[in-house]
C-alpha cells in the first residue's frame, strides 16, 4: 500500500472535519428532493 502524500493527508483531514456537515447537507438535500418528487 503506498503511503499517502501530504496533499492526500490534508484532504483526508479536511474531509473528516467537514464530513458531518457534508452528510447533514446531503441528507437535507435528499429529503427535499424526495418531497418534490413524491409530493
Amino acid at each position: 500500500m503506498p503511503r499517502p502524500t501530504t496533499v492526500d493527508a490534508m484532504a483526508g483531514s479536511a474531509e473528516i472535519s467537514t464530513g458531518g456537515v457534508c452528510a447533514s447537507i446531503r441528507i437535507t438535500t435528499d429529503s427535499f428532493g424526495h418531497d418534490m418528487i413524491y409530493g
